[in-house]
């Protein structure tokens, strides 16, 4: 040892506490980030510390940053609740070294926004939350927050009366915990011995006999308006689940849990089923005319957006349709030359159908356009005819 100051340090008696549980104030680490390629002292002292958490699996410690410190520092921020860079920033030094996690349970939490451009455990939590209660329904829970993300966040926020922003902050986040707390607690017992509901909960991307089962009960009530039972939950079923829970005054989820279930199969079709009348249809949407355009709108009062306009007008004469145009699309029987009454698509900002209005004869259409909100157009229009799709019937 030819350098006296490390003599010095050998020789002191924390010495074992400097390699083995290092203290902060004696330490260097944590005034710059440290990431792969970096050769010092501080890759060494980090290192330790992971050693000491368990996250640093090495045989010993080496002082160079390399893949093997990279995904240790990674597993440690992702069991910490940071993003997830592998680089050893301020924030990782302070949640590594500073006090324990006991601790903080007494401090406030801090307060989180989640918007379009977030990335993190936190995005993960939040998509895998929304896709327990069937909103997010991408295939995968990706860790950024984009446009179906804030999509499916907005539904949730129009279901439960929140300002429909898209942005998941402190009060979207509460009350999608509530939900969660809401769906998943038990009625106390009152210490007697009594069996527990049954785990049950089908949601986006759940297969088998039982999905077969709520479909044939909820095309049975007038919910499900695919023409075919597929066994596969997708958002046809979501839709008619949301339909079916808001009748029956349950949280409008869209996905089937235990309460869902079993007042699902125990409902009957109504007795007096209302006759569809072609007339009140047109004449329910007519009464809307001139009702301005909102993106995601279903009422009157806040505005309609393309499908929310045909679901409100359809479901006044109890045919529950499909919330968007392109499912809407799929559940419609085709018909060579639209009646009165018939929905006419067009394919317009995308492939397939992604614009549609009800069919009132001479050639005219009612839609909700995203430039007019409620109007009469007519399918002979060289914008019209050129997108035009198709027809189909839903009565």
């Amino acid at each position: 040892m030819k350098d006296p100051v490390k003599k010095i340090i050998i020789g002191s008696t924390f010495a074992s506490a400097l390699f083995v549980l290092p203290s902060i104030s004696d330490a260097a680490l944590g005034d710059s980030d440290l990431k792969i390629g970096m050769k010092n002292d501080d890759v060494k002292q980090l290192q330790q510390f992971l050693i000491n958490k368990g996250y640093f699996t090495y045989q010993t410690v080496t002082g160079y940053y390399g893949s093997i410190t990279e995904r240790a520092v990674k597993n440690f921020q992702s069991a910490v609740g940071l993003p997830q860079t592998g680089v050893f920033d301020r924030k990782t030094y302070e949640r590594l070294t500073g006090v324990p996690q006991k601790s903080t349970a007494a401090q406030p939490a801090a307060k989180i926004t989640l918007k379009i451009g977030s990335r993190g455990k936190e995005v993960s939590q939040l998509q895998s939350q929304l896709k327990s209660l069937g909103y997010f329904t991408y295939p995968s829970i990706t860790n950024y927050y984009g446009t179906i993300t804030a999509n499916a966040v907005r539904k949730f926020q129009q279901d439960y009366g929140l300002t429909a922003d898209g942005v998941a902050g402190q009060k979207t986040l509460n009350k999608l915990k509530e939900v969660l707390n809401q769906n998943g607690k038990t009625t106390p017992n009152n210490n007697k011995a009594e069996p527990t509901q049954p785990a049950m909960r089908l949601t986006i991307g759940s297969t088998g006999e039982e999905v077969k089962k709520i479909q044939a009960k909820l095309k049975e009530l007038g919910y499900f308006t695919y023409p075919s039972i597929t066994g596969y939950f997708g958002m046809a079923t979501y839709e008619a689940v949301k339909k079916f829970q808001k009748a029956k005054k349950l949280p409008v989820t869209g996905t089937v849990d235990f309460s869902t279930y079993t007042q699902l199969l125990h409902s009957k079709p109504s007795q007096k089923k209302k006759e569809f009348n072609v007339m009140n249809l047109i004449g329910d949407a007519a009464e809307l005319l001139g009702t301005r355009y909102q993106w995601g709108g279903t009422t009157p009062e806040k505005g309609f957006d393309c499908s929310g306009f045909l679901v409100y007008v359809f479901e006044k004469q109890s045919i529950y349709l499909p919330r968007t145009v392109a499912l809407i699309w799929n559940a419609g029987k085709q018909v060579d030359k639209p009646s009165v009454g018939d929905l006419v698509f067009f394919e317009t900002y995308r492939p397939g159908a992604s614009h549609a209005g009800i069919y009132i004869g001479k050639n005219q259409f009612i839609h909700c356009g995203s430039s007019t909100g409620v109007t009469i157009s007519n399918l002979t229009s060289k914008y019209w005819s050129d997108r035009y799709l198709g027809a189909k019937r839903y009565y």
